[in-house]
């Protein structure tokens, strides 16, 4: 019964960690399209992990992929950031290299909400793109999230 108890706990908090992105494009970045690749890195952290960042979820993906799979990113990221608060944002021969957004709270919930995008082309090989997208969420500031990133 008590390891039935413990199963149940860990299911219903993996899937409101896992609904934190819902309502964002960017959810789809962390699906298995992408996070499955040989080359990805896919992260994802929350609970007691991250609370000491303010922060309640963390996920991030790392992707050395082609043009068209960096551009399919590149889009997902770019429609979240039509609906952001703030953003910061750095563009290179059309291509989006740097994007900081601060995405509005979910109705009912107040943790703030981040979308962190880099993307640029790899040094050896410039048919690649090197992209890494982070989400995060949680109490902390956009001053903290910034000296995280940093």
């Amino acid at each position: 019964m008590k390891q039935a108890l413990i199963i149940l706990i860990l299911a219903t908090v993996s899937a409101i960690s896992v609904s934190a992105q819902k309502g964002l494009n960017v959810e789809n970045v962390f699906s298995e399209k992408y996070a499955t690749q040989p080359n990805a890195v896919a992260t994802f952290i929350s609970g007691d992990k991250v609370a000491d960042s303010d922060l309640s979820l963390y996920r991030s993906l790392s992707l050395s992929c082609d043009t068209t799979t960096a551009s399919e990113i590149e889009h997902l990221v770019l429609s979240d950031g039509t609906k952001a608060t703030y953003k910061e944002v750095s563009y290179r021969e059309g291509h989006l290299r740097y994007g900081f957004f601060v995405m509005p709270t979910q109705s009912g919930t107040s943790p703030n909400r981040y979308i962190f995008f880099v993307g640029k082309p790899t040094e050896n090989d410039k048919s690649k793109t090197k992209i890494v997208v982070i989400y995060m969420q949680g109490s902390a500031s956009t001053k903290q999230i910034k000296k995280m990133i940093q």
